[in-house]
């Protein structure tokens, strides 16, 4: 025979659950978008790596193709300022959303540990 007590806490347990797995997705997808960041910085390290390789071992001293590379060095330059800042607004939301599913999680477990007594 249950309590009501015990029938209120099952029915908050549901609460707390359902918050916690709605926190882990949202923690996810902010991870998700931090990966495909940081990816995009470094596929612009690497292209920036070629360009320069490029410019370095030009025999032919084409300079216009040397004014295209240091224009798009430029570009690459202001570019990767932007995707920095980009990147580290979205660590900083990483961050809050980790707090809020430890947070989460800590309800649904400390609840789960209380329905574990009461049960017994």
């Amino acid at each position: 025979m249950t309590t009501r007590r015990q029938q209120d806490l099952r029915r908050l347990k549901k609460v707390t659950e359902a918050g916690w797995l709605a926190a882990s997705q949202t923690l996810r997808a902010k991870a998700g978008e931090e990966r495909a960041a940081a990816a995009r910085i470094a596929q612009l390290a690497q292209d920036r790596k070629t360009c320069m390789t490029q410019i370095a071992t030009d025999q032919a001293g084409d300079i216009g193709r040397t004014l295209a590379a240091t224009r798009w060095l430029r570009w690459s330059e202001a570019e990767r300022a932007k995707l920095n800042v980009g990147l580290a607004r979205l660590r900083a939301q990483l961050s809050r959303e980790q707090d809020a599913a430890r947070a989460a999680f800590a309800r649904d477990q400390a609840l789960a540990r209380l329905l574990r007594r009461l049960e017994k």
